[in-house]
């Protein structure tokens, strides 16, 4: 899993911040590479993500 994070000092109270959620893993039936549901045929993983945001300090 990795986890980078970048957080930018936009002005003395304004933030903006990037981050992300990367997983990977072995094949199915690891926890990273994902479980088989039962009975469906498909197979759950984590998601990779990516978010951003802005805070603004008043």
């Amino acid at each position: 899993m990795l986890l980078p994070r970048i957080v930018y000092d936009f002005s003395d109270n304004i933030y903006i911040t990037l981050t992300a959620l990367l997983t990977w893993g072995g094949a199915a039936g690891t926890e990273y590479g994902g479980y088989v549901i039962p009975g469906t045929g498909f197979t759950t993983a984590p998601a990779d993500t990516i978010s951003a945001w802005i805070t603004w300090y008043f």
